[in-house]
């Protein structure tokens, strides 16, 4: 086996990776400074320039992997992952448990300013991916960000337990975990759980939502008659769920019945119920619940209040979207700041002062 200095392998891989990219994305790796087997590394591409403390290992197994990887997303040591050869398999393994890494054979996982870089010779063809960190939350992690942004309380849930309530895999709660750490929004101290930023961790979510949530959610467009409406708003809280401006009648009769966003756990039969048909542009949309245990916090009968929330301020009606975006720059971080579970009764004035 051929050993290669860490100079050395800085080098073949800046190279490599440089052979691979546009011009306008090439990138420039040094060694800053050693001190005991953490290495300083500095990495610039374009006008970003980003510092890492680096773990060097030459040679990494799959036996090997994990421990390797857990010193890179828990250890507060390293953040940068630099090795000889990774492989296929563990390349795509360090890609999943969000490892930072650099390897000879020009293999790169980066984040460097707003960019988040992932280049591989097999899997991507040598493509260079630039992506925005906040297009990282995929449906699975919006539906456990959700429930935790709502629910703090499950933050203290066994894996098990959240999985169940939120219908994911373990891994995918895991890998959400590596990055809620990673990106400081999990705190974990004397083994306790904390979560921070909770305010900037919702705007990501919302960012989120229409593209990689609700598209997945919708059962679909339908019209409902006009003398059915109240029947419907009386009648929600226990089938069902609303949302949008037909939730803000609840408070203010005034708002109207054009802009029903209903949620179940059901809604075939609920489309069945009311005799709803179908209609691309129709004035209800039925969405499939995607949570559970929040009772409590629905004693209105409308949906938890950071989806209320995120429904009106992508509203098609003006004044959904004016209401929502107010609330959310008036109340919205002060709501988040509580440490318990928010009850909606605490939070239904600030409606209907709005409205």
């Amino acid at each position: 086996m051929i050993k290669y200095t860490i100079n050395e392998v800085l080098s073949f891989a800046e190279d490599s990776i440089n052979q691979k990219v546009p011009e306008a994305k090439l990138f420039d790796i040094s060694l800053v400074s050693k001190q005991g087997e953490v290495l300083f590394i500095e990495i610039k591409s374009g006008t970003n320039v980003k510092s890492f403390a680096a773990l060097y290992k030459q040679n990494i197994s799959r036996q090997t992997s994990q421990s390797v990887f857990n010193k890179i997303v828990y250890n507060k040591t390293y953040n940068l992952l630099i090795t000889n050869i990774l492989g296929d398999s563990l390349v795509d393994k360090a890609v999943r448990e969000n490892v930072q890494f650099i390897d000879i054979a020009g293999n790169l996982h980066l984040n460097i300013g707003s960019d988040f870089f992932l280049l591989t010779g097999s899997k991507l063809r040598q493509e260079l991916i630039t992506k925005s960190l906040r297009t990282e939350i995929h449906f699975a992690w919006q539906k456990v960000i959700f429930y935790l942004l709502n629910f703090p309380g499950s933050l203290h849930y066994s894996l098990r337990k959240l999985a169940e309530h939120v219908n994911v895999s373990h891994s995918s709660i895991q890998q959400l975990e590596a990055f809620l750490i990673r990106k400081m929004y999990l705190v974990i101290h004397d083994g306790k759980k904390n979560l921070e930023q909770k305010f900037d961790l919702f705007n990501i979510w919302i960012e989120n939502y229409n593209s990689k949530l609700s598209e997945k959610i919708s059962f679909g467009k339908f019209k409902i008659e006009d003398e059915r409406c109240p029947e419907m708003i009386n009648g929600s809280g226990e089938d069902y769920l609303l949302s949008g401006t037909s939730a803000l009648s609840i408070f203010n009769n005034k708002i109207g019945f054009n802009d029903f966003i209903v949620y179940s756990q059901d809604p075939e039969s609920l489309m069945q119920k009311y005799s709803l048909r179908r209609d691309t542009e129709g004035n209800i949309e039925l969405r499939v619940r995607f949570w559970k245990d929040f009772s409590t916090l629905n004693p209105y009968g409308i949906v938890p209040i950071l989806l209320f929330v995120a429904d009106l301020m992508n509203s098609s009606i003006e004044l959904g979207r004016k209401i929502g975006t107010q609330y959310f720059e008036m109340y919205l971080a002060d709501v988040l700041k509580d440490k318990e579970e928010y009850s909606l009764q605490n939070f239904v004035k600030y409606f209907k002062e709005l409205v």
